[in-house]
């Protein structure tokens, strides 16, 4: 949402990647246009699926039956799923066309984007409302990678390609989508933006009305008072209403709406927006591989495992606690006025990768865990409650090793992947579970350092006695609580 979170993924490496015997995409939270793809008893009791509040696996029926993911990504009420073959699949709200079958229909469950099946497509991103794609033919190996795009202010319901200020020959890198605004990194590291401009999230040096066409980012500010300069840029990340890049040298640079600090500046040069891309100086001296944005903020891993977090945190989103024990040596407005704005460390060692939905976030760690916090209401977080997780929240619900992470709206998808006869034997495992075998499946599994199994089981155990029990679902108060 890399959005919305709008998700940003790199083609895949596939001459170095490990053999994948096996891979599952859990998904979980608001389900009301079917964007977990859960369907469930949806005739005879429609409150049962609207919300899903423990990660679910999607049942693979609903795709080729060899089918092995390698990407997915979540946008504010759809859904995107890559397979190895390079095959799309997409569910979810479809008003704006942005599921790419040409017609406006919303879909529970996974459907093939047929308008490329002539292309290997190799990444996906979903904005609020679109979704993008990088692919290159089928039949043309090595061939570089083009940009696809489909859905709202794209141009059309079906994926169609694109260029924009490129070249038509120019390999694309990276792209990402978000309310309203799109990027694309071309594969010599020149960034392109197209879309509304209206807080300068387009880093063209102005804020404007309207459909913005296509244009080179050119001008990047090291320190407000210097010239602006050209930088090599090698990760997009797009949220709402800003961007957030990174540079070939790991710097960070951010733009467009600043009002709740997810800029990570001080101070604005406009007074709720910066409308070229300005580096972030807190981070002088750290070098940030990773980046993703949400809907008001922003979170960065550097190359040394080191989560930050910065922007706004009304419901939790950053992590860092209830605000109003933040910091209580200093005004409590002030604090956090002062402190959101700058990137605070979360983590201090150990991350892995991290997603921001609309205003949740989830994050794994090099040891294999997987956390959510922020906003709760559709059970996105995976607390089994609705209630905010102001603080990181494990979420044991998902088996095997986690190859992908992506949050929308209002709900999350987790892609985990077995590549050793040990991961396919979790599986299997956490497949076959029930009462009479869950004691010595957790005991095999503690004894043979299966973590993520174990706690799947001890988790399998209390549901199954009934002492964990997801919240009752009340429609009035999740219809109060949604974010607008």
């Amino acid at each position: 949402m890399d959005d919305p979170a709008a998700l940003v993924l790199a083609p895949l490496e596939s001459p170095k990647e490990r053999i994948v015997h096996r891979s599952q995409i859990y998904t979980w939270g608001n389900n009301q246009l079917g964007q977990t793809g859960h369907t469930g008893a949806c005739m005879q009791d429609p409150r049962a699926w609207k919300v899903q509040r423990s990660p679910k696996l999607m049942e693979q029926e609903h795709f080729k039956s060899d089918a092995a993911f390698v990407k997915i990504a979540c946008g504010l009420q759809h859904t995107g799923a890559l397979t190895r073959d390079g095959e799309l699949f997409m569910w979810g709200s479809n008003d704006c066309g942005q599921l790419g079958d040409g017609t406006e229909t919303d879909r529970r469950q996974p459907r093939r984007v047929k308008a490329l099946q002539t292309e290997f497509v190799t990444s996906i991103a979903c904005g609020h409302q679109s979704s993008a794609a990088l692919a290159r033919p089928r039949n043309k190996k090595g061939a570089p990678l083009k940009l696809w795009v489909w859905g709202q202010h794209q141009g059309s319901n079906f994926p169609r390609p694109f260029h924009g200020a490129f070249a038509a020959d120019t390999p694309i890198a990276a792209v990402s989508l978000g309310a309203a605004h799109a990027a694309a990194v071309s594969a010599g590291g020149q960034l392109m933006t197209w879309g509304y401009n209206e807080v300068g999230q387009l880093g063209h040096g102005f804020s404007s009305e309207g459909l913005q066409p296509a244009r080179l980012v050119r001008a990047f500010i090291q320190h407000t008072s210097d010239t602006p300069v050209r930088a090599k840029v090698k990760k997009i990340a797009c949220g709402a209403y800003h961007t957030a890049c990174v540079s070939d040298t790991g710097e960070v640079y951010t733009f467009g709406h600043g009002a709740m600090g997810q800029l990570g500046h001080r101070m604005l040069q406009g007074r709720d927006r910066e409308v070229n891309p300005r580096r972030v100086v807190s981070l002088e001296g750290q070098h940030v591989r990773q980046i993703a944005c949400g809907q008001a903020h922003t979170c960065a891993i550097t190359s040394k495992g080191t989560l930050y977090m910065w922007g706004g945190h009304r419901e939790g989103q950053l992590g860092l606690g209830r605000p109003t024990y933040m910091f209580p040596f200093i005004d409590r407005n002030e604090s956090n006025d002062f402190f959101r704005r700058l990137p605070t460390v979360l983590l201090p060692r150990g991350a892995k990768m991290v997603v921001c939905g609309q205003t949740h976030t989830l994050a794994c760690t090099l040891d294999g865990r997987l956390w959510g916090w922020g906003y709760n209401s559709c059970g996105q977080a995976a607390t089994g409650k609705e209630t905010h997780a102001w603080v990181p929240t494990p979420i044991d619900w998902c088996v095997g090793e986690i190859a992908g992470l992506a949050a929308g709206g209002g709900h999350s998808a987790v892609l985990t992947r077995a590549c050793s006869l040990k991961d396919l034997c979790e599986l299997r495992l956490a497949e076959s579970l029930d009462l009479n075998t869950i004691c010595r499946t957790k005991a095999v599994a503690a004894q043979m350092h299966a973590d993520s199994l174990a706690r799947y089981c001890e988790l399998y155990r209390l549901k199954a006695l009934g002492k964990y029990q997801d919240e009752e679902f009340d429609e009035d108060e999740e219809r109060r609580r949604r974010p607008r």
